[in-house]
C-alpha cells in the first residue's frame, strides 16, 4: 500500500513590492531612528568595554588577568554569533517584532547586570547574553532594512543605519574620559556606573530584579545549609557562647556612653541603641561616626520611621573589636550629650 504525499502549499504576495512603492513618510523616519537608537546604544557599550579592559584588572577592581580579559571578549563574540544563529531563526517562526523586543529588552538587561559582575565567571556570563543580544540585533536590524525601506533610498538609508554605531563609538570614548577619571571615581565604581546609568523609571525595575536576584540563597548555600543543621553541633555552640559575650560586651557598653541606652538583642547579632545626641538624625549620628570616628553604622530610619534616633551596630566581630569601636563612639558622642 502506498501514501500519498500532499504537496507543499504555496501562496503568493504582493506586499514586499506594495512596501516597495510606499512614499517616504513619517513613518519611514521612525524605523530608521529605531534602528539608529540600536545601533548608537551598541557603539556605546562596545567602546567602553573596550576602554575599561585596563581597570578590569586593578586589584581594587575585579582584578581580572589578561587571559581573562581575552576570554571575555571570546565570550561576548560566541554570544554574537549564537544569537544571531538563534534569533535569527526564532524572528523566521516568531515575528520579527516580537525577537526584536526580546534582543533588546535581553541586551538592556544583560548590560545592567554587567554593572553588578561579582566576579569572572559572572561578568563572563553577562558578556555572552549582552553579544546574543547584539547578534539577534544585528540580523534583526539589517533584515528590517531590506524589508522596510524602499529600494530606491535604502543605499543611504543602511549607510545612515549602520553609521550610527560610530556615533555611540564617540559617545563611549567621552563617556570613558569621565567615568575612568580616578579624582572622580573608584577604580571600582566608575566602570559600573557605565553599564548601570539609565533613566529613573526603568532603574525601579532593575533594582527589583537585582535585589531578588543578589539577595536569594544559592543552591550550594542552602547544602551547606542543610549540612550545618544536620551534622555535630559543638561549633554552634562554641560560637553560641561567644556571641552571647560579644552580646553582653556591645550591650554594656553602648548602656556606658552618656546619651545611649540599649536594650539586650533576644536574637541575631545586631544592637538597636538610642541615641539622645545633640539633636542630631540617625543619618547624621552615622555619617558622624564614620566620617570622625571611624566606626560604620546603619541609620535606624533604614528600618523604619521609628528607627530614627536609633542605630543599628553588628557585633559579628572580635570582642577586642567591639572595644575598641565602643571607644571611639564613646569618646565622639559624649560631648554631643552634653549639649
Amino acid at each position: 500500500m502506498t501514501v500519498g504525499v500532499e504537496a507543499p502549499r504555496t501562496f503568493q504576495s504582493d506586499v514586499p513590492a506594495r512596501l516597495d512603492r510606499l512614499p517616504w513618510s513619517r513613518w519611514h523616519w521612525m524605523v530608521v531612528a529605531a534602528l539608529g537608537i540600536t545601533w548608537i546604544i551598541d557603539g556605546l557599550e562596545v567602546t567602553m568595554i573596550a576602554s575599561f579592559s585596563a581597570v578590569l584588572q586593578e586589584p581594587e577592581s575585579l582584578h581580572f588577568s589578561g587571559t581573562q580579559i581575552g576570554l571575555l571578549n571570546s565570550s561576548y563574540l560566541a554570544g554574537a554569533v549564537i544569537g544571531a544563529l538563534v534569533f535569527g531563526y526564532l524572528t523566521d517562526r516568531l515575528g520579527r517584532k516580537k525577537l526584536f523586543t526580546v534582543t533588546l529588552g535581553l541586551y538592556l538587561v544583560s548590560a545592567f547586570l554587567t554593572a553588578v559582575a561579582w566576579d569572572f565567571w559572572s561578568f563572563a556570563l553577562f558578556r555572552f547574553l549582552t553579544g546574543a543580544a547584539i547578534g539577534g540585533e544585528y540580523s534583526a536590524i539589517n533584515s528590517a532594512i531590506d524589508e522596510l525601506i524602499p529600494s530606491r533610498v535604502r543605499g543611504w538609508a543602511d549607510l545612515a543605519i549602520n553609521g550610527t554605531f560610530w556615533v555611540g563609538a564617540a559617545a563611549g570614548s567621552l563617556a570613558s574620559i569621565v567615568l575612568l577619571d580616578p579624582s572622580r571615581f573608584a577604580a571600582n565604581l566608575g566602570w559600573r556606573l557605565g553599564f548601570g546609568i539609565m533613566p529613573e523609571p526603568l532603574a525601579k525595575h532593575m533594582t527589583a530584579l537585582v535585589n531578588n536576584s543578589n539577595s536569594c540563597t544559592a543552591t550550594f548555600v542552602q547544602m551547606a545549609g542543610e549540612s550545618a543543621l544536620t551534622g555535630p553541633q559543638d561549633d554552634v555552640h562554641a560560637m553560641l557562647a561567644e556571641f552571647r559575650a560579644r552580646r553582653e560586651v556591645i550591650v554594656d557598653g553602648l548602656n556606658a556612653i552618656p546619651g545611649v541606652t540599649c536594650t539586650r538583642p533576644a536574637g541575631a547579632f545586631y544592637a538597636f541603641p538610642r541615641l539622645d545626641c545633640g539633636g542630631l538624625s540617625s543619618v547624621q549620628l552615622a555619617d558622624q561616626l564614620l566620617e570622625q570616628a571611624g566606626v560604620v553604622t546603619i541609620p535606624g530610619t533604614g528600618f523604619g520611621a521609628f528607627g530614627e534616633r536609633h542605630l543599628r551596630l553588628s557585633y559579628a566581630n572580635s570582642r577586642e573589636n567591639l572595644r575598641e569601636g565602643l571607644r571611639r563612639m564613646a569618646e565622639h558622642l559624649a560631648p554631643l550629650a552634653r549639649r
